[in-house]
């Protein structure tokens, strides 16, 4: 009998924990659902209410450390269970959402510097824009396709609990469906403007979706392997540029490679225990990975230097590049130093910052000082 009590008292702990998790839980999607301006906050403020009472009642005659395991149960099941929000505005602006508008942003710029870097006859301008609108369609739709494959972690994060599909504001189908149009779609006009250009797209889009996706569970080797597909873009606008790979080309893949180790090192110093709740493999999830990734950050800084001085080595470009890509890798470096002697998540947003204004730098200095 002692054992049988025993038992149901862990049992109404466990309830009355499960109900107070779900009841954060509750609020917190709330809050999400607000910000984004839908009606769904009304909903989970009604449920919310319920299961805080239920948790009251619970707790008032069984209290428990364990009062987090409910969080886990709700999130491993959120999407499936929350009804697409209403309303044609919060669709559209969850679908931009899905695509990583910054990230297609940037694969944009590395698609439209590369093609007019490795250009060999006066600008196609109709080629070029289709070009870089194609490749950042891919980019769109791989984007969205990895958003539906890592929902329910998605859920389990801070940074990334808002996001469209872990607050409900659009069906996990729709965004599947959305990705795999886009990725077709950009594909085919890819292959119809730039010819052999499509393949290093659909290339990165296959390596990003079905090797670095599911290896961020398995190991820390995965940030790499994202790096090779977030580098292709180099590769596609070289190949539209001039029909064939070009030294431009290679050095610009070379540079947005090395470019992205400090960068997403970076990131997961500052979201380290997100993707450790998440059960993301990453580097900074290790014990003492978190100054292991500082030290890595500075060895990529200072392998970034002899990268940007390849334009110049092939005659690309001049010393006006040279000067600025050169300033911008010292203030890399002084970032990646400090960042390594202190790993901690201001000096890490220092790299993140500098990280973007050096690639922004190099790229425009290289664009600019080739066109004179």
């Amino acid at each position: 009998m002692a054992a049988g009590g025993a038992a149901g008292g862990a049992t109404h702990a466990g309830r009355a924990g499960g109900a107070a998790g779900q009841a954060r839980r509750h609020r917190q999607l709330s809050r999400c659902c607000r910000r984004r301006g839908t009606g769904q906050h009304v909903r989970h403020q009604r449920a919310g209410g319920a299961t805080r009472r239920r948790a009251g009642d619970a707790t008032g005659r069984h209290r428990t450390t364990d009062r987090g395991h409910g969080i886990v149960n709700l999130q491993a099941h959120i999407v499936g269970q929350l009804p697409a929000a209403g309303g044609l505005w919060p669709r559209l602006r969850a679908c931009a959402e899905l695509t990583r508008p910054r990230v297609v942003l940037l694969v944009a710029a590395a698609t439209a510097a590369a093609y007019l870097l490795s250009e060999q006859q006066p600008l196609r301008g109709y080629r070029f824009i289709q070009t870089v609108l194609a490749t950042a369609l891919v980019a769109a739709g791989a984007g969205a396709v990895n958003q539906y494959m890592e929902r329910a972690a998605d859920a389990l994060m801070k940074r990334t609990a808002c996001r469209p599909l872990p607050a409900g504001v659009i069906a996990p189908a729709a965004a599947l469906g959305l990705g795999l149009v886009c990725i077709a779609g950009g594909t085919a006009w890819l292959a119809m403007c730039a010819g052999a250009a499509a393949l290093p797209a659909a290339f990165a889009a296959v390596v990003y979706l079905l090797a670095y996706t599911p290896l961020k569970r398995i190991s820390a080797a995965s940030t790499l392997i994202g790096a090779v597909a977030g580098a292709m873009p180099a590769l596609v606008g070289c190949w539209a540029g001039a029909g064939a790979l070009t030294p431009a080309g290679t050095a610009m893949f070379i540079i947005i490679f090395l470019w992205q180790m400090p960068h997403f090192l970076a990131i997961a110093i500052i979201h380290a225990e997100d993707y450790a709740r998440a059960g993301f493999r990453m580097l900074t999830s290790c014990p003492g990975g978190v100054r292991a990734a500082g030290r890595q950050m500075v060895l990529y800084s200072l392998a970034l230097v002899p990268a940007v001085l390849l334009p110049a080595a092939q005659g690309l470009a001049g010393a006006c590049y040279t000067g600025a890509a050169l300033a911008a890798c010292a203030a890399m470096v002084l970032a990646s130093l400090r960042c390594a002697r202190r790993p901690e998540k201001d000096t890490a947003s220092a790299v993140l910052a500098m990280s973007v204004l050096h690639l922004g730098v190099v790229m425009s200095a290289l664009v600019l000082d080739a066109s004179r």
